[in-house]
């Protein structure tokens, strides 16, 4: 449990350990320029959040900004400072950056993985730990066992969202029973801008727009939604 917030001024970039296993941001070359050139200009303005285990303080979030202070020579840089355990850094980082929006999708994968194997976790517990659903985490250690969809997701050949459509595509095949079925976008049936036309889809009857449906363009909006849809029967040969 995080407890005890304060904030110092001064801590000695010497003294702030890294993880060794820690998810974080991924910021384009521009961004880590503009970065650079913002801590060259005025220093770490942004406090980094570091976890104080009694023994060493472990980073929490800022890693970028930290790197840029090394790499600038900095040091010292302000900090946050909470007490807590190297596995609350490692948590606490990983929540936060999630939220962000800016991590590697494998890296999520991976990660996620980890805190199973490595911690014992429970998907309730991961999904509690990083701020989402006990379904998405299921999910994603679906796609974890697929080396396929791994290795397509580490050359970009297709996205998180897909890689998870695909998993439950096999799911459907191999439990017909339930009676759900994911509908590609019919751009003769329903008009959409061609965003939606490209990232999302549609669950319905016969291509048709039903009542509540909605189009889904999220990892965590499919995953809801195969959670949740009703039993349905699907005439896909309808005019």
């Amino acid at each position: 449990m995080l407890t005890n917030e304060r904030l110092s001024l001064s801590v000695s970039v010497d003294r702030i350990r890294v993880p060794e296993v820690r998810l974080r941001s991924r910021l384009d070359a521009d961004e880590l320029d503009g970065l650079l050139e913002s801590v060259q200009r005025d220093g770490v303005l942004q406090p980094l959040y570091v976890i104080d285990d009694g023994h060493f303080l472990w980073l929490a979030d800022g890693g970028n900004r930290l790197e840029a202070a090394r790499k600038l020579g900095l040091k010292t840089v302000p900090a946050i400072i909470i007490k807590g355990s190297k596995e609350d850094a490692i948590t606490y980082s990983a929540k936060l950056n999630i939220n962000r929006g800016k991590i590697d999708p494998v890296e999520l994968i991976e990660f996620v993985t980890y805190l199973r194997n490595s911690f014992h976790y429970t998907e309730e517990r991961i999904a509690e730990k990083i701020g989402k659903t006990k379904s998405y985490v299921s999910q994603l250690l679906k796609v974890s066992e697929d080396k396929k969809l791994i290795n397509k997701l580490k050359n970009k050949e297709i996205t998180l969202f897909e890689a998870i459509k695909k998993v439950y595509s096999r799911k459907k095949a191999k439990n017909e029973k339930t009676g759900l079925m994911i509908k590609p976008i019919s751009e003769k049936r329903v008009s959409f801008g061609e965003k939606d036309k490209k990232s999302g889809f549609l669950a319905g009857r016969s291509g048709r727009l039903p009542d509540g449906a909605r189009v889904i363009r999220t990892e965590e909006e499919l995953v809801d939604w195969i959670e949740n849809a009703p039993v349905i029967s699907i005439n896909t040969d309808a005019a």
